[in-house]
């Protein structure tokens, strides 16, 4: 979740076949706060509403330790993260940047 400003960049998948994404049922309650939640983040332009995408992520609701309506929202990636394709070109670590400066 949030929105990049700075770059645009294209996900890759492996194959045709998209990960299926069905939605993780939640009680009324939690859906009405994650309803609430999700409405302030786009009114502070961190998320924005996309409609017609090619895949979805299931938003995951991990318990707060203060209410019973106290959530951590995270995004479960394991099914798109297992079609996507590898960029042959990896992220240098800091160790291997400071050997080859010397």
């Amino acid at each position: 979740m949030g929105c990049l400003h700075a770059f645009e960049f294209d996900v890759h998948v492996r194959d045709d076949e998209l990960p299926p994404a069905a939605p993780i049922r939640y009680p009324p309650a939690h859906r009405a706060w994650l309803h609430k939640y999700l409405l302030d983040l786009e009114q502070h332009g961190i998320v924005k509403r996309v409609v017609n995408v090619p895949f979805a992520s299931q938003v995951v609701l991990v318990p707060g330790t203060m209410t019973d309506l106290d959530f951590r929202v995270t995004v479960n990636y394991r099914s798109l993260n297992a079609k996507i394709r590898r960029s042959a070109m990896t992220i240098p670590d800091i160790q291997g940047i400071l050997d080859f400066l010397g």
